[in-house]
């Protein structure tokens, strides 16, 4: 605590006091002294490190948050990143952004259900259109392509289903059709530790920390990260848009990012090793793992990625939602509850609204590897599907 200051916010409610914000800053105190003409300058300054909270005046925000900023903007090669409280908060911040009423946008079909749900209620009302291509249609893809277009975004991998798409192909195409169209891309299932959208083409760069840099389950921050020809657009919300997390929690994970690449790295024969027994096994309909042999995305993951990230799925054979539960119910080594990212986990999500597949809504089971023994696990797994036959 030393050099620190506490930041104390009350209320009066009722004739009570009511503690309602708590901050401490890791700052020298002499230099709180001086914060009136720090917070001058720092206003003509694109780089400032000061936001506004909700509930509570201009603060002095936490040095750590400018650290991560930069640290993310060194590791996506971006111009400047910003911090989001969640990934829907990003992805809807992006688009409001960028697209204005009259404009077109192009997503991925198989992109972040929430965010397909607000496309499809929100900006439909704003007079926004927007359409839905298949990521593995290049023909349907330049078909919906208008001039009006001003968005293209992307998700590689995909939601669930880990779909990867050209990216290089994608970026050369829109760029050559339209200096004004903008391109985003969703890269929270690989993180820039694997994959980074900047260096192929790509304006804006959403990531959800949770897969691989968070430590505990109550942290939920995604960053935005944008080249320098349109991270105007998010200059006026670096100071508006506030964080659920504290300092400490920060600090973890700028610390965590010093060893998580190392994780990957050590954990890819596990994984493949798993994905390789899963595919094998004769009770599954399919394995959505790029790093497949048998993937139709495998050769643009070899090429791109070569990294493979904790996170399987698969779908059962002539599977209900309730033979899938059955399933994950009968697990032991894998939680079915959130757990830190050193803990396996198996859960069923519904894949919904697939606009270019047979089925477009369908249940799967995705499993989250974390430290365990693999060999284990896959004991573990063994056992479930001997339940289920």
């Amino acid at each position: 605590m030393k050099n620190s200051i506490i930041f104390i916010g009350n209320n009066k409610i009722n004739g009570g006091l009511v503690l309602y914000a708590i901050k401490i800053i890791y700052i020298k105190t002499e230099d709180c002294k001086n914060r009136k003409q720090t917070m001058i300058n720092s206003s003509n300054s694109s780089k400032g490190v000061f936001y506004s909270s909700k509930g509570s005046s201009l603060l002095w925000t936490s040095p750590a948050i400018y650290n991560l900023c930069t640290a993310f903007s060194i590791l996506e090669h971006s111009n400047e990143t910003i911090l989001t409280s969640s990934r829907l908060m990003a992805l809807t911040l992006m688009l409001m952004q960028v697209l204005k009423p009259g404009d077109h946008g192009l997503v991925v079909d198989s992109v972040y259900y929430p965010m397909k749900e607000y496309c499809k209620t929100v900006l439909s009302g704003l007079n926004i259109n927007i359409d839905f291509f298949d990521s593995r249609n290049e023909f349907n893809f330049k078909t919906l392509f208008r001039t009006n277009t001003k968005l293209v975004h992307l998700e590689s991998p995909c939601s669930d289903t880990t779909e990867i798409q050209n990216i290089d192909e994608i970026c050369r195409y829109v760029k050559n059709r339209s200096t004004k169209c903008i391109i985003s891309m969703d890269n929270s299932w690989a993180t820039f530790l694997i994959y980074k959208p900047l260096l192929h083409g790509v304006d804006i760069s959403i990531c959800n920390l949770n897969k691989h840099l968070t430590q505990w389950l109550n942290i939920d921050i995604t960053s935005i990260s944008s080249t320098r020809t349109v991270s105007y657009l998010f200059t006026k919300f670096k100071n508006l848009v506030d964080l659920t997390c504290n300092n400490f929690d920060v600090n973890t994970i700028l610390n965590n990012l010093k060893s998580s690449i190392i994780r990957i790295w050590q954990n890819q024969n596990s994984i493949i090793k798993l994905c390789k027994y899963l595919y094998a096994m004769r009770y599954l309909c399919h394995v959505f793992c790029p790093a497949l042999p048998s993937s139709l995305d495998h050769e643009l993951w070899k090429k791109a990625y070569k990294l493979q990230n904790n996170i399987i799925s698969f779908r059962l054979n002539k599977g209900s939602i309730e033979k899938h539960e059955r399933f994950v119910a009968n697990l032991r080594d894998f939680k079915t509850k959130l757990c830190d990212d050193n803990t396996s986990t198996a859960s069923v999500f519904v894949v919904k609204d697939r606009g270019f597949e047979p089925k477009q809504t369908y249940p799967i089971i995705r499993l989250q590897i974390g430290s365990e023994n693999i060999d284990h696990l896959m004991n573990d797994l063994n056992l479930a599907f001997l339940t289920i036959r």
